[in-house]
């Protein structure tokens, strides 16, 4: 009985541990068979989603190719547009070509008709017109004779500047702004500067017939005020004006003139008188006189010429700064230096008008201006702090 109950017990006891281990298999086979359900539920919805993108991917694939033609094309048009552009730059290039070369033409052209022109003038001598040489020797001989009249009039006689009258100031003030700080040896450079730019200052349409009170000479310089002498008809007027008074009355017009030049060198004499003790004579007046006539005569000579004449002090400080000697324009009267180590000097003063004309001898209008007189100056002198550097 106790072997059976111990075998029975024995059978018991498997049985048990056989159905716990049948319970764990069944639970594992659930947990299979709910994966199995799991992987086929995603595998369905895997198949779903690929038979949505699988078309998508066709028609990306297909819309693709096109891009891909579509961009192929561009490619050939953009070689096709930069040949173009390379082919339109280079005809480009080649018409500016064409085109400097016929301007260069046209230039040589116009250079060779207005030196045809030029010679046409020279051998038939045009009425009143006179060559660039002739009104620089004119220009040179007013300089000298103002020179040589203050050398003899104002030598050794003693400058003060504070007793000038306001006239000469403003004129040195625009020609010689250092005047009050310069030595002793300048004094007859500055009465020099003074003397041309007063009869500068006088050069003017208004003046152009002279000073007088006969009634059509009076008037006529009236009505010149008013113009301006720059302007191509107004200078004709003026021109033919007074040709046209000179055959009616010479002798009024040659006294107007004298009677202007008398006028302003009894006005130079009262602007100087209180500031430099001279003898002033008769003739001195009439020395002075003289060189005011033959300023004027110039004056007018340059203004009936075709070209368009300026006759101009350069200022050595004005709203535009520093004026500097330029070689083409001014001549050094100074002496100290070589011109050519001039050039971009400040200047100290200016003592004579230059003359430089704008057009032809034809009277073509041109931007090219010429200088037939050269200013004269006397630049700063350098410095010995500037030479050292």
């Amino acid at each position: 009985m106790a072997a059976l109950w111990k075998g029975q017990h024995v059978d018991h006891h498997d049985q048990a541990a056989l159905h716990d281990e049948n319970e764990e298999l069944e639970t594992e086979l659930h947990r299979a068979i709910a994966k199995l359900k799991h992987e086929k539920t995603q595998r369905k919805r895997l198949e779903q989603v690929l038979d949505e993108v699988l078309p998508q991917r066709d028609t990306c694939a297909a819309r693709l190719g096109e891009v891909e033609q579509k961009n192929e094309q561009l490619g050939q048009q953009l070689q096709g547009c930069k040949k173009a552009y390379l082919a339109m730059q280079q005809e480009c290039h080649d018409t500016k070509k064409a085109l400097q070369q016929e301007q260069a033409e046209k230039q040589k052209l116009r250079d060779q008709v207005n030196q045809f022109k030029s010679l046409i003038s020279s051998s038939t001598q045009l009425e009143n017109q006179v060559a660039d040489d002739v009104i620089r020797a004119k220009c040179n001989q007013v300089f000298y004779s103002i020179q040589e009249f203050v050398v003899k009039t104002f030598r050794g006689a003693k400058l003060d500047i504070t007793l000038l009258e306001p006239e000469a100031l403003s004129i040195l003030q625009h020609y010689a702004p250092n005047a009050a700080n310069l030595p002793k040896s300048f004094w007859l450079k500055l009465i020099t500067c003074f003397v041309s730019g007063f009869m500068t200052d006088c050069f003017g349409p208004a003046n152009f017939f002279g000073w007088s009170h006969d009634r059509p000479v009076g008037a006529a310089s009236a009505l010149a005020s008013s113009i301006c002498a720059h302007h191509d008809e107004s200078r004709k007027w003026l021109v033919d004006t007074r040709k046209l008074m000179l055959a009616n009355s010479a002798q009024a017009i040659r006294a107007a003139d004298g009677q202007l030049a008398q006028a302003m060198t009894t006005e130079a004499y009262h602007i100087l008188r209180a500031a430099v003790h001279v003898l002033w004579s008769s003739t001195v007046e009439e020395e002075l006189t003289r060189i005011f006539i033959a300023a004027f005569e110039l004056y007018r000579l340059v203004h009936s010429q075709h070209a368009r004449f300026v006759i101009e002090v350069p200022r050595v400080a004005g709203n535009s700064g520093i004026t500097t000697f330029n070689a083409e324009s001014m001549e050094d009267i100074g002496g100290t230096e070589d011109e050519a180590d001039l050039a971009g000097r400040a200047l100290e003063m200016a003592i004579f008008p230059m003359v430089y004309k704008v057009g032809t001898s034809q009277g073509e209008q041109t931007n090219a201006i010429i200088v037939v007189s050269k200013a004269k100056v006397i630049a700063q002198v350098k410095s010995s702090a500037d030479s050292f550097l």
